[in-house]
């Protein structure tokens, strides 16, 4: 297996050209995880040029690792097996990561949108509790002008003796 390796436009490209057997499925395994560890931003695995001769079920299971292995680690990684996909592969990557990126975006203004509607609920809360307090001063102070210091109960008291 010939596995070359180009940049176009911050897109990774893998080729994989020539015979792929079961020692080459886990050399390009082990490669590519060793490629993700960098955090490619966008990043294409081409097999459409390769002439597959490995076992058919551990060329799944190593393109089904692989996959996973990219994903958990939130990379943009496609896989192209014909040559239509290999054509279209650059834009599917690009689509996929500009998804993921309207996402994000999407989960950022709910979330500011609720800490706003958050905000104005305390604000208000906050001004009806001042109101309240307020009424309360004036009432305090209205009281405080109005009797004298001895309290109600020790006033009808005095006033008996």
């Amino acid at each position: 297996m010939k596995l070359l390796f180009q940049v176009e436009d911050q897109v990774h490209v893998f080729d994989a050209t020539e015979e792929l057997n079961d020692q080459d499925l886990l050399i390009l395994k082990e490669s590519l995880f060793r490629f993700f560890e960098s955090h490619p931003t966008y990043t294409i695995l081409s097999l459409s040029q390769a002439n597959i001769t490995a076992n058919h079920a551990d060329l799944e299971r190593a393109l089904s690792e692989i996959h996973t292995f990219a994903t958990a680690r939130g990379l943009n990684f496609t896989l192209a097996r014909t040559s239509e996909e290999a054509a279209q592969s650059k834009q599917i990557v690009l689509e996929m990561a500009l998804q993921k990126q309207v996402s994000i975006l999407q989960a950022k203004l709910e979330l500011r949108e609720k800490m706003r509607q958050e905000a104005e609920y305390l604000v208000s809360e906050n001004l009806k509790l001042q109101s309240t307090m307020d009424e309360h001063i004036q009432k305090l102070k209205t009281l405080q002008n109005n009797e004298s210091p001895l309290s109600p109960l020790l006033e009808k008291l005095w006033s008996e003796k």
